[in-house]
């Protein structure tokens, strides 16, 4: 299997989840506009944290596959 459809298939669950109701008292009829949202995003630690860990990981997967391409290139 290659690399893009390996990707692709762990993204789609993340695209097709549609709402996800994270806090109590939200509904899809008062989401929250998308400048609130990004907002409480970047000020709750918590979530600061899994955007850290989501970075951290694809900054680690973009360096291991560059390396795999360069070494194969040889």
């Amino acid at each position: 299997m290659s690399t893009t459809s390996t990707l692709a298939r762990a993204a789609a669950p993340l695209l097709a989840s549609g709402s996800v109701l994270a806090h109590p008292g939200d509904s899809s009829a008062h989401a929250m506009a998308f400048f609130e949202g990004l907002v409480h995003l970047l000020t709750e630690p918590d979530h600061l944290a899994m955007l850290g860990v989501a970075v951290a990981t694809a900054v680690y997967v973009v360096r291991r596959v560059r390396a795999r391409r360069q070494g194969s290139r040889r």
